[in-house]
């Protein structure tokens, strides 16, 4: 849920309960993130006041149900496992201290590799016919300097895109891997300097490619947190399989 919608979103329920004791603010973070993947710390004040009562509600109302038999319901018993289990993987994995030495072997025993990457503009439309009227006025434009600035000034004029719009149009640089596959495979035909529309969701982007990166080995630096993760994630691994031995 939106963060400005969070106070709309629990007023209902909570609107004539007054909270009994304060709560820590880290009991409060940690309520906001898992019920509304949001930041408490973030959120306007009268937002927080309505988190309180709403926290202060479920810690009161939250022991006395268990206590009336949902203990022993099956849903229950359930997402209770899940939650635990889920929440050890975590605590465990940040328990967990890594060094250089153990990070630096396993960095000479494979191969870590940067993703290929581009530089892009972008300008996002409602309708094919918007973009095509776009790339016909960039077709007209045969100096590259040019042609970016007219990019930069129709992302301004026409994209609908708020993020990118007062840009110009800038994307910055995106990593191949985090671009939906049928996107992947036209740019991977494209080259830098080029331009095409693009069918994105109910709209239609323009999108230009000011610079591409090819894939290459990743220095020890730019690898670590993939290799903390790898190393994390067998560590996970062998101590499940021990508790599981144990039964």
């Amino acid at each position: 849920m939106h963060k400005t919608l969070i106070a709309a979103a629990i007023a209902l329920t909570v609107s004539a309960f007054a909270y009994a004791a304060e709560p820590t603010e880290q009991e409060l973070v940690i309520f906001t993130a898992h019920k509304y993947k949001a930041d408490y710390t973030q959120q306007p004040e009268a937002a927080q006041n309505e988190l309180k009562k709403e926290f202060d509600m479920v810690s009161v109302v939250a022991p006395k149900v268990l206590a009336q038999g949902l203990s022993n319901d099956t849903e229950y018993k359930i997402s209770s496992e899940i939650l635990t289990f889920e929440l050890w993987v975590k605590k465990y994995a940040e328990s967990l201290n890594i060094s250089d030495e153990e990070l630096k072997k396993v960095y000479e025993a494979r191969e870590v590799n940067v993703n290929p990457s581009y530089s892009l503009h972008n300008i996002l439309v409602k309708d094919e016919k918007t973009a095509d009227g776009i790339i016909k006025t960039l077709s007209g434009v045969k100096d590259i300097k040019a042609l970016v600035a007219k990019f930069e000034a129709l992302a301004k004029e026409k994209s609908i895109d708020p993020v990118t719009s007062e840009r110009g149009g800038n994307a910055g640089w995106v990593e191949m891997n985090r671009l939906e596959q049928p996107l992947q495979d036209v740019i991977a035909a494209k080259k830098t300097g080029e331009y095409f529309k693009y069918k994105a969701g109910s709209g239609w982007q323009v999108i230009y490619i000011d610079d591409y990166h090819p894939s290459r080995k990743a220095t020890f630096e730019e690898a670590k947190p993939m290799l903390i993760n790898i190393i994390k994630q067998v560590e996970i691994g062998k101590k499940i399989q021990a508790m599981m031995q144990e039964q």
